[in-house]
């Protein structure tokens, strides 16, 4: 096989393989899309057009749970890594 040969059958090997790669993204993206609970996006959320006082405080008590459940997810697989 000539080299011009070798480089078509990789174009089309690699053009293969990124539209496979692509179509698996997809669909994997697509269902893990709708599993987020609308409930806790919306109350999670910071409204850009209220902007007081009281509004800012329930925006930072929302931001100070999550990284509460952030740091308590960390030392769950901290200690799950260690007990291996």
């Amino acid at each position: 096989m000539t080299s011009t040969g070798k480089i078509v059958v990789g174009a089309v090997v690699v053009i293969i393989l990124a539209a496979g790669a692509y179509y698996w993204f997809s669909r994997s993206s697509a269902g893990s899309a709708g599993s987020v609970p609308t409930s806790t996006a919306s109350q999670n959320a910071a409204s850009s057009s209220d902007t007081s006082d009281a509004s800012m405080q329930q925006d930072l008590s929302s931001i100070d749970a999550q990284l509460g459940g952030l740091q308590s997810d960390n030392a769950d697989v901290s200690n799950s890594l260690n007990a291996q």
